[in-house]
């Protein structure tokens, strides 16, 4: 069964480029095979082993290239495209085919301590309603995550989400020791997940990060992956034993871009 991945909250600063990237370190690590997309209306560039996928293209020529290409895609929604997407699956009428066409959808939405950035999934949950399956990332914003859970838990978009049956993942703040060696080069976390560094101590502390990210992932990978989720390698969470260079880029996604 394919399945489609929608990354997705128009409430900017959510960390959707971040649960995109944190996505695809998971699934380089188990060496699934995947297309990443980013849905954008501005060109950019591919160099980080994301497709920048213009709207008028998605108009144009669809999803379905990349969904024959690979049985796994994922699909970041700039902010404010949401609403392009619904239309998109609505006009083509991909939604009343799911499960028919061999299709899945999961529509994973990243939140923050920020009760605004909920109206995101009360917004996916009056569009889709029951006929996709729903995740819902809760994101650290800083080293230091306070947030009182109850305030998620006693929300509106909480008791949709239970309604629907949908998934709660935790995305593990980075330590403090990474947030500070991450502020020294001036970048922030999506734009480090977007490179494989041997630097020290910035490579350990990345690799300690990304294994308790798996800890959060691994209980929830057949209802976030389904059957696309076939492992290839057995992870080793060991650190290598040598460091050569300062900097390597990250190797493009496992699967070929459909031309």
């Amino acid at each position: 069964m394919k399945r489609l991945i929608l990354i997705q909250n128009d409430f900017a600063g959510s960390g959707k480029t971040t649960l995109m990237r944190t996505i695809q370190r998971y699934l380089d690590r188990h060496q699934v095979p995947h297309l990443a997309l980013c849905l954008t209306e501005a060109d950019g560039n591919d160099d980080d082993g994301v497709h920048r996928l213009p709207v008028d293209a998605l108009y144009r020529n669809g999803l379905a290239p990349y969904l024959h290409a690979v049985d796994l895609v994922l699909l970041e929604v700039e902010s404010g495209l949401a609403e392009a997407v619904s239309e998109y699956f609505e006009h083509t009428g991909v939604l009343a085919s799911l499960g028919q066409d061999g299709m899945e959808i999961l529509v994973a939405m990243p939140v923050t301590s920020d009760e605004e950035s909920f109206d995101g999934v009360t917004s996916a949950a009056r569009t889709y309603g029951d006929q996709v399956q729903y995740a819902v990332f809760h994101m650290a914003t800083g080293s230091e995550y306070d947030e009182d859970e109850s305030v998620w838990e006693n929300s509106k978009a909480s008791r949709l989400m239970d309604l629907l049956d949908g998934v709660d993942v935790t995305v593990p703040a980075p330590s403090a020791e990474l947030a500070d060696e991450i502020h020294t080069i001036d970048l922030d976390l999506s734009d480090v997940l977007a490179h494989e560094w041997t630097q020290m101590p910035l490579q350990a502390l990345l690799h300690t990060w990304l294994v308790k990210v798996s800890a959060q992932f691994d209980p929830a990978r057949r209802l976030l992956f389904g059957d696309t989720f076939r492992a290839a390698v057995a992870v080793n969470d060991r650190l290598p034993a040598r460091q050569k260079s300062a900097k390597t880029k990250k190797p493009a996604p496992t699967a070929a871009m459909p031309a």
